[in-house]
Formats: structure tokens, sequence, C-alpha cells
């Protein structure tokens, strides 16, 4: 919508910036608003390329990205670690709650179906980056990619989910595979459970 495309990255950071800098936020929950606000920050160094890339008010809201006849890709480009999985799980979380709550999700006779394609689907639905070490920069555990993966198709997202390490992704992903199309693997762990 209009107001969502005027609320950036950056004022994100200054909001939440300065309700913990009042207290706002109770001690169980600071540590959250921490790990957030660490994540958030170079958002809002006015002179990064973060900041000139997410923290404009020209920029587009989610249903602006979502044309009716477009194909969309979204190229990570030189953005990585932290602030891949970042952006790419917050736009992809944003995908979906739109649909939910659009009226008739995407399946009106004014909307249309969508295809989400998450390549190295790993990376933004755990945070997981290589040999099992754990960046701590997805969305480990939100339940919202879990309600996604189940819920979806109902709502007409179709999400296609791509990684080079299947032992990687979430349980919930291989659950909700309808059809799994694997290439050569050498792990033993991935052969077992793709072919599970």
């Amino acid at each position: 919508t209009d107001r969502s495309s005027r609320c950036t990255l950056g004022r994100a950071y200054e909001h939440l910036k300065g309700r913990k800098d009042a207290q706002e936020f109770s001690r169980d929950k600071s540590e959250a608003v921490d790990k957030a606000l660490d994540r958030l920050e170079r958002f809002n160094w006015k002179n990064g390329v973060l900041y000139k890339m997410y923290s404009q008010t020209d920029g587009m809201s989610i249903d602006e990205l979502l044309g009716a006849d477009d194909v969309i890709i979204l190229e990570a480009g030189k953005l990585t670690g932290n602030y891949l999985t970042f952006i790419f799980g917050m736009i992809t979380a944003s995908v979906y709650t739109y649909a939910k709550y659009c009226e008739n999700n995407f399946l009106g006779e004014d909307q249309y179906e969508t295809l989400l394609v998450i390549e190295e689907a790993n990376k933004i639905l755990t945070g997981e980056d290589s040999g099992g070490q754990d960046s701590s920069g997805g969305v480990q555990g939100e339940p919202i990619f879990d309600e996604m993966l189940d819920q979806a198709a109902g709502l007409g997202i179709f999400v296609v989910t791509i990684t080079q390490k299947p032992t990687k992704m979430p349980l919930s992903v291989i659950t909700n595979s309808g059809i799994i199309f694997a290439g050569k693997m050498s792990y033993d762990k991935d052969i077992d459970l793709v072919m599970a």
C-alpha cells in the first residue's frame, strides 16, 4: 500500500531505537530488540549503500512488487550474509502476510496467483550459511514461515524452495513438499533425507 512504501528500514531502526532508549521494552524482550537493532543499524547509515537501497521514501510497496502480469526476480547481487537473509526473509514474509490479509487472498478475480521461488532457502528460512554454522541472520524458528509453507497454496501462493543442502532446510519444508527434484548429491544425510 501507499503507507507501507513510506516505511523504510532506516525509519524502522530509528523508531525501535527510540523506544529502546525510552526503556519501553521489558527485560525479556530487550535481547530480541537488541538483535533487531543490530540487523537494522546499517540501514540507517546515511552514506551507506544499504541506506540508499532500502531507506528511501520513494520505494515500492509489496502490492507494487507483485504486479498482476509481471515476473519479479529479486537478485541478491553483492548483498551477503546476515543482510541477505534479513532482506529476503522480510520480503518472503511480506508476500505471505500480504496475501493472507488481502481480500480473497490472491484468489479473487482481481488478483493473481503467485509463484514464490526462494533460492538458497536454507539461508533465508533458517540462517544456515555453510557447514552447519548458524549465521544468525535468518528467521530461525519463526512460526510465519512454517505457517506459510503449510498454508500458502490455499491463498494463491505456490512456494518453490531451492537449496544445495537439503538437510539444512526446516523439516516443515520437506514435509510440505509435494514434489522434490534432486540433482547429484554426495552427502549421505542429504541423500537419505531426499530418498526417505
